[in-house]
């Protein structure tokens, strides 16, 4: 069976938290300046991860957290753009060392 656009919209509307991508410097600020919408599990502790309470931060805010969320894991050798059609504020931080091609 597979899912279907209302599907996967009830469960979006149904989550209370999401998890995204950010450096552990940035996270720690954030759950500093914002415990109520901001939090880490252990589980999640030693990751660059962050748990967002959606019934506590803004739609501006959330917008702006997933760009640069998504800047740091797009894949810019492709230009490509963030849903919302404008770049993240911050550039993709360097790799260690190059992608092994296949």
């Amino acid at each position: 069976m597979t899912a279907t656009v209302a599907d996967v919209r009830r469960l979006a509307l149904a989550l209370r938290t999401i998890v995204v991508k950010m450096g552990f410097d940035e996270r720690d600020g954030m759950i500093a300046t914002a415990p109520h919408i901001f939090s880490v599990t252990p589980h999640y502790q030693d990751y660059p991860w962050v748990l967002v309470r959606l019934a506590a931060v803004t739609r501006a805010r959330l917008a702006a957290i997933l760009d640069d969320a998504w800047g740091r894991s797009a894949p810019f050798t492709r230009g490509a753009t963030p849903p919302s059609g404008r770049r993240a504020s911050r550039a993709a931080p360097a790799r260690s060392r190059p992608r092994r091609t296949r």
